[in-house]
């Protein structure tokens, strides 16, 4: 009995730990600081894969995309943009992706999809210097708004600069006024507290204490 009772305390201090790792790199954002950088897309390449490399960053794309557009781009149930400026996937399948010269704490943009029956899940990503996936967020019923120039801010924040590079992908998928923040001396916005995890591992840590105390 005693044997078991340890074993879960220490699944649950384990739990615990890997919970508070989990809060303190990670958040999905909505705002960004002001101190940001904007990535203008001041080139042009339509219907390519590219490289385009300028303004601190690189973009590429596996299906169709285009860079540094300005008409019209129909997206089904979430309206139009227009005069945008974006990056946008002319496919239902695909990805875009920005690659950052220099590692980044924080990245956002503005974001859209095409909503439409069938289509694949349209979601961003992010990734570290090893190309290895850090978050994903699927975008797909999230929002809906079919007026134009509708779009939401969507991106992620880490508690250090390790974000590489960004991923757009599938469902004709658009994205504008790219940010991203690098300053590793501040607080990263929106990031939950892990206190409370932390007090409840030392709780658990006090209980094991205790209660083999009484046993002894």
């Amino acid at each position: 009995m005693k044997n078991n009772f340890l074993k879960m305390i220490y699944a649950t201090a384990v739990l615990s730990a890997s919970l508070l790792s989990n809060a303190a790199n990670a958040a999905l954002i909505t705002t960004i600081d002001a101190g940001a950088t904007s990535h203008i897309f001041s080139s042009n390449s339509y219907n390519s894969n590219g490289p385009v490399s300028e303004n601190g960053f690189t973009w590429t794309a596996t299906n169709s995309g285009y860079y540094g557009y300005d008409s019209v781009w129909g997206l089904n149930g979430n309206g139009s943009w227009n005069n945008m400026n974006l990056l946008g996937l002319n496919n239902t399948t695909g990805s875009m992706t920005i690659t950052f010269d220099v590692l980044v704490r924080d990245v956002l943009a503005f974001v859209s999809y095409a909503a439409g029956v069938g289509y694949p899940k349209a979601s961003i990503s992010i990734f570290d210097v090893n190309n290895v996936l850090l978050e994903s967020f699927d975008l797909t019923g999230k929002f809906s708004n079919s007026a134009v120039n509708a779009g939401w801010n969507y991106g992620f924040s880490r508690s250090t600069a390790e974000i590489k590079s960004i991923k757009f992908t599938n469902s004709y998928i658009v994205a504008s006024n790219l940010r991203s923040f690098v300053d590793v001396s501040t607080p990263s916005p929106n990031v939950p507290e892990p206190s409370t995890l932390a007090i409840f591992a030392l709780g658990m840590a006090g209980l094991v204490s205790r209660r083999l105390s009484k046993k002894a």
